[in-house]
């Protein structure tokens, strides 16, 4: 599948392949000796996420192409983005302690781990929280801990609303400061489920130094199966999700190909691993095994179909969205192709538009026997009362003719 793109995006993904060696380099310098426009590549960088990797592949023997303002400008950027990494490495390893004497394991994911498993480099990965997974039987003892260490849940929300909030959704959110903490009691909320043995993953799990530290992460074959998931729930919106899928396949073992399909098969996923798959060959060349590639051939139309809108949608500075605003808790026609079983499809769609969110419990709170209420509450909510605001607002907003 051939993509045109215009020399900024191409020389961000050209840059985001990370391989770093003599193509790569070639490659880059065939763009730079063209025409760019370094306000876009700035500007795709940051949306991307892939900063640090457009620096690291712009420094060096290219540097005399470059701009020296936006060399510079690349520099302030990338020192930020690094010393707000050294903060969360601090603070992932002080937690572990924490959660170690009081008897708790955590599977670490994405963030610092996940740039030193996947790029070499815990500064070469942008991330803006730290997401690990924890026993159901551990998250109340979690959230205590993180209340003590003066972090804020950004679900502020009554014991009665927590027990639903557990069952529906999969994460909390704790803030203090610049630090992001995101406990996951569930890798999917109830919108978008997948039959995932967590009993398994947390017996096929693996160690990885930390420099002094010790910290659980998953198996390769589940972290392929997390990185692919977790790119098609929040629908590839940037880079850095492919570039995350493209270091994986870089380092893998070619003999997991056929087991990961097989996987892939029992969860669901099958066309999710596929997407991840070619959106990383595609956009950064990543070496991917013949079998998956196999499977893509089987699969094109609509893989192609899916990653042509993705594609469109990444290499674009500002990406249309929603007129209410793009969110999980919206019905997505992406996320309804890149389930291939129908009766997934057809669980999607109604628990996407049936499944409350913090805001539901809030704004309608019911005792415990009312809960099944919420199944017609949120798509009234949602899909009824939310747009009649909206468009109320908008006939009576000043200076509209």
């Amino acid at each position: 599948m051939k993509i045109e793109v215009d020399s900024a995006a191409s020389l961000v993904t050209t840059c985001s392949r990370c391989t770093f060696d003599d193509r790569q380099l070639s490659d880059i310098r065939a763009i730079l000796e063209g025409q760019v426009d370094w306000q876009r590549v700035l500007a795709l960088a940051e949306k991307n996420h892939v900063l640090p990797l457009v620096f690291e592949s712009l420094t060096g023997d290219l540097a005399d192409l470059v701009p020296d303002a936006v060399l510079q400008q690349l520099a302030t950027m990338r020192r930020f983005l690094r010393f707000r990494a050294e903060l969360f490495c601090d603070e992932l390893v002080r937690l572990i302690g924490l959660f170690e004497s009081s008897g708790i394991s955590v599977l670490h994911y994405k963030g610092p781990i996940s740039s030193e498993a996947l790029y070499g480099n815990r500064y070469r990965r942008t991330y803006f929280d730290l997401d690990f997974l924890v026993r159901r039987d551990d998250l109340d003892e979690v959230c205590r801990l993180l209340v003590n260490e003066r972090y804020q849940c950004g679900e502020d929300l009554g014991s009665r609303e927590q027990d639903l909030f557990q069952r529906e959704q999969k994460e909390y959110a704790f803030v203090s400061g610049l630090i992001c903490i995101e406990p996951h009691w569930s890798l999917t909320a109830r919108r978008y489920p997948f039959p995932i043995d967590y009993d398994g993953l947390w017996k096929r799990a693996v160690v990885h130094d930390f420099g002094n530290t010790k910290l659980l992460t998953f198996a390769p074959l589940d972290m392929l199966m997390i990185l692919s998931v977790v790119g098609a729930k929040g629908q590839w919106k940037r880079l850095q999700m492919v570039t995350d899928v493209a270091q994986f396949y870089r380092s893998m073992d070619g003999a997991l190909a056929q087991e990961a399909l097989d996987y892939s098969r029992t969860l669901g996923c099958e066309r999710i691993l596929l997407v991840a798959a070619h959106l990383a060959r595609t956009l950064l060349e990543a070496p991917i095994p013949k079998a998956i590639l196999a499977r893509i051939e089987e699969d094109r139309p609509v893989v192609e179909k899916i990653s042509r809108r993705v594609i469109r949608q990444l290499l674009l500075i500002n990406p249309t969205t929603p007129v209410r605003g793009d969110t999980p808790s919206r019905f997505s026609s992406l996320l309804f192709l890149m389930r291939e079983r129908p009766r997934d499809r057809l669980s999607y769609i109604v628990r996407t538009t049936t499944t409350p969110t913090g805001i539901h419990l809030k704004r309608f709170p019911l005792p415990r026997w009312a809960y099944p209420a919420y199944r017609l509450i949120v798509p009234l909510h949602d899909y009824m009362l939310v747009p009649l605001v909206h468009s109320v607002r908008d006939r009576i907003r000043p200076g509209r003719p």
